[in-house]
Order: structure tokens, then sequence, then C-alpha cells
């Protein structure tokens, strides 16, 4: 299916769920995880159709994390159809209200530390609501929320993935860091990932990122109006969400 067929395909699947709008705009926003497209309608309301174009339990897993979030009362737009069939659309979907508010990025840029100030606070009362929700293990969901796809806990994976295989890896091959401090950076994980795989087990936001926390505001208040990237949702280590919010990657 060419672009112009899959978004006639598109506005036909958003049209059959509100039928009593008429579809402005079909916005393509690009490929990463999936490939997102923005439907805005006449009354500036817009919803997000989401195809999984690589792996489609990332689709349900979406789902089923926003379904958990608002089971626990917290805040996330909701999900307007599911569909995994690929009978409407050559790949599965998901549709979701687009919501509102502005990347967390956005205040960033501004840099008014007062106003940061409310933002992130209005941002740990919004993840700590996360960690209320535990969990007997620590791991990546296999779709629903109470089966483990990988037998590696977290800190084992992140540790293979960043230390010996990626990042750390490739400072060292790059020069960045010598020999002897990789092999610090080596000793140090493995003398305490006992400890890390002690810590007490939670929902975590695994992508945390100025890019991924939406803030709404009032005259008086912020508060976070969504989060997307909800495919890294798991069950971890609260401060991994911490660490995140804190020091961002890529900013530099």
């Amino acid at each position: 299916m060419n672009k112009e067929d899959l978004k006639k395909g598109i506005m036909q699947v958003v049209q059959s769920q509100f039928p009593g709008k008429i579809i402005k705009t079909v916005e393509d926003k690009g490929v990463w995880i999936k490939h997102i497209f923005k439907i805005t309608f006449d009354d500036n309301t817009s919803v997000y159709v989401k195809l999984a174009v690589r792996d489609f339990s990332d689709i349900l897993m979406e789902s089923n994390a926003i379904d958990l979030l608002h089971k626990n009362g917290i805040h996330q737009p909701g999900v307007i159809q599911v569909d995994t069939s690929c009978s409407l659309l050559p790949y599965p979907f998901i549709i979701q209200d687009a919501g509102t508010g502005k990347p967390l990025s956005y205040y960033l840029v501004k840099n008014d530390t007062s106003q940061l100030k409310h933002i992130y606070r209005a941002v740990g009362e919004y993840y700590s609501k996360f960690a209320d929700i535990t969990n007997d293990w620590a791991g990546v969901w296999d779709v629903v929320p109470d089966k483990k796809k990988y037998p590696l806990h977290p800190a084992e994976a992140m540790y293979q993935l960043e230390i010996e295989q990626g990042s750390g890896y490739k400072a060292f091959s790059a020069g960045v860091i010598t020999p002897e401090q990789y092999e610090q950076i080596k000793t140090v994980w493995q003398d305490n990932i006992s400890i890390l795989k002690e810590k007490p087990v939670c929902l975590i936001h695994y992508s945390p990122f100025p890019w991924t926390i939406y803030i709404s505001e009032t005259e008086c208040s912020y508060q976070v109006s969504k989060i997307t990237a909800l495919g890294d949702v798991i069950w971890w280590d609260a401060d991994v969400t911490a660490a995140h919010v804190l020091y961002p990657p890529f900013l530099q």
C-alpha cells in the first residue's frame, strides 16, 4: 500500500469512529517505534493513529499500559480503538485521543527557573503515583503487566546492553575513556548489581524525557497532561525514572 492509499485508509478508519466530525488534516509524524499520524478535525480536536510497523505487541502493550494507569487514577488520554487483525489497515494500530499540553522541552528552552520548579514538582507528583503501583518482579512485560517477557533482571540487561555492548563499549573503543576507566566502570557495575536487583519494584516509565512528558498550565498551576512512549512502561526501580527526568540524554 502506497502512502496516499495508507492515508485514505487511515481517514476511513478514523471517520468510522467519529461519523459526526469532518477531518481537516492528516499529518504524517514519521516513524520511530511506530508510524504515527495526527488527525485533526474541523473543530481543532485531534487524535493520533499509531501503526505497529515493527512489532504488533507494542500496540497491545501501550493499550494495556493506559488501562493500568486509568485503573490507578493516573491521567492519560484514552484509547479509542485498537485493532491487530490487519483487516482494516495493513498494520496493527491504535487510535488515541491527542490530549493537551506542551512538551517539557518547550519550558526547558524558556529556562524560567521559577516556572520550572513548579513544573518539576508536577512531574514528580505524577510519577510518584507510578511508585505506588508495586509488583513482585522487575522486567519488561510480555504484552500484559502480569507476564514477564525476558528472564534477565533489567539491571543485568542494562549492564550487558550498555556497558558490555552499547555506549560503554563504544566510549572505550572510540578512546573517550581509557582501558583502565572502562574496567573500573565494569567493576563498579559487577560489584553493585546485586544491590540494584534488591531494590523495591514498582511501575516505571523508562522514557520520561523532555519530548515525552507534556505539561498543561493554568494561571496558577501546572500538571502532566500526558506521557508518550508508553511501550516503555515496565516494572523496575522508581529511581530509574527519577534519574532520566533529572538527567535526560541527548540534550547537549
